[in-house]
């Protein structure tokens, strides 16, 4: 399961909370998600202390979201060193 939920908002920058697994399908929610605020707003912040897992798909969709104005915080260690280290394969 995965909850995606805007905790914060101004013209500025969207704050969304996720929640869970990043996993398969879920893993386009997040993007699609990501995509329709970036689309209204310069940045968008990725509360990401509640996720619990990702799998490869989920990492290499958060890569390519950090190079397009996605914020990450509240990261794990171990999820801060996948996003660093995962190489980019399909």
């Amino acid at each position: 399961m995965l909850r995606i939920t805007c905790i914060a908002e101004n013209e500025q920058s969207a704050t969304l909370k996720v929640e869970g697994w990043v996993i398969g399908s879920w893993v386009e929610e997040l993007r699609h998600a990501c995509e329709s605020y970036v689309a209204r707003r310069p940045m968008v912040i990725l509360d990401l202390s509640n996720v619990r897992f990702v799998d490869p798909q989920g990492i290499r969709t958060l890569k390519a979201l950090s190079r397009h104005c996605v914020l990450f915080v509240g990261m794990s260690p171990f999820l801060t060193t996948l996003l660093t280290h995962a190489e980019d394969t399909k």
